[in-house]
């Protein structure tokens, strides 16, 4: 997912949502946490939801891996 749309959208403290996050595979929180802002994600299927935590976890152990 591209971070333009988050980068422009608003300023830094703004909170961004984003309702189908299974479809992105939680490509939007990932995009918005690399670029320092908060997001939260919304999706009907719990599965997705769940996958999309998953990915953002993986994501967070690999920033954290990084830096240690």
């Amino acid at each position: 997912m591209s971070r333009a749309p988050i980068r422009s959208a608003g300023p830094p403290h703004q909170l961004f949502p984003s309702g189908g996050m299974g479809a992105w595979g939680g490509g939007f929180g990932l995009a918005a946490q690399q670029l320092g802002r908060r997001a939260v994600g919304m999706e009907l299927e719990e599965r997705y939801c769940e996958a999309a935590a998953r990915r953002l976890e993986q994501a967070l152990r690999e920033v954290r891996d990084q830096v240690a």
